[in-house]
């Protein structure tokens, strides 16, 4: 992963997981200290935007770190974060805690998944990320229907990861189907380490025997709505135990 894209993971995190978009031609109105690009660094971070969120309790429009060149624009949503006029929300407001809202607002990349399955993601309020065949029209038709854009199209290649880290934030979860064994792409797997709790959920034929890193549950293909289950009581779990 690029410096850049690990920045803006990272910012989402920071940012009670705002859409991050980098932008060009704009200065940040807020710059976090240089420190090393990593998880490890979150705490500090946030305790800097909280000071400087004190005065306004809103969110500065644009962001970026010190030492780097990158300057990301902060969002409720994709369109709004395209903007850089700033997020319509005020300063860490709590999430919902809510069952039904588990994948509200959460970016998934679905890789190869059945537009079934793709479709009740999007009725819950989740950002798609796209990759597979005709993944550019079923975007389109999507957004075409919800008058705002709720899914976008991304390119199978060696930096799908950059593209959409630097497009949204990264993912918070990724959907793939596995025809023919698993296996987890380094930047993926780096992606998911930097947001808060990230998942593979990885669709397959047969269950495999194989031991996997704890991020990845394997779900069996079946009905969509079966699948849902599967994935959102993963989800809810971690909801849970947060609250």
């Amino acid at each position: 992963m690029l410096k850049e894209s690990i920045e803006a993971c990272l910012a989402r995190r920071i940012c009670g997981d705002l859409f991050v978009r980098r932008i060009e031609e704009k200065q940040a109105v807020f710059v976090f200290s240089d420190q090393e690009r990593s998880s490890r660094s979150v705490p500090s971070w946030k305790d800097e935007l909280a000071s400087y969120c004190q005065r306004s309790n809103l969110y500065p429009a644009t962001i970026g770190f010190d030492g780097s060149d990158a300057v990301f624009a902060l969002g409720t949503n994709y369109d709004e974060a395209g903007q850089a006029l700033g997020a319509c929300t005020i300063f860490n407001l709590p999430v919902s805690r809510k069952a039904e809202d588990v994948v509200r607002d959460r970016i998934a990349l679905a890789i190869d998944c059945p537009d079934a399955l793709t479709r009740i993601f999007y009725e819950m309020g989740a950002f798609l990320a796209l990759v597979g065949p005709d993944s550019e029209s079923y975007a389109a038709s999507l957004n075409w229907e919800a008058c705002i854009t709720l899914a976008r199209s991304y390119e199978r290649s060696s930096s799908l990861v950059d593209s959409l880290c630097q497009d949204t934030g990264g993912a918070d979860f990724v959907i793939e189907y596995f025809p023919r064994g698993i296996t987890i792409e380094p930047d993926i797997e780096r992606m998911l380490s930097l947001q808060r709790k990230g998942y593979l959920f990885a669709l397959v034929d047969t269950i495999q025997d194989q031991v996997f890193p704890s991020y990845v549950r394997q779900v069996l293909v079946s009905d969509e709505k079966d699948m849902m289950y599967s994935l959102c009581s993963v989800l809810r779990t971690d909801l849970e135990k947060t609250s």
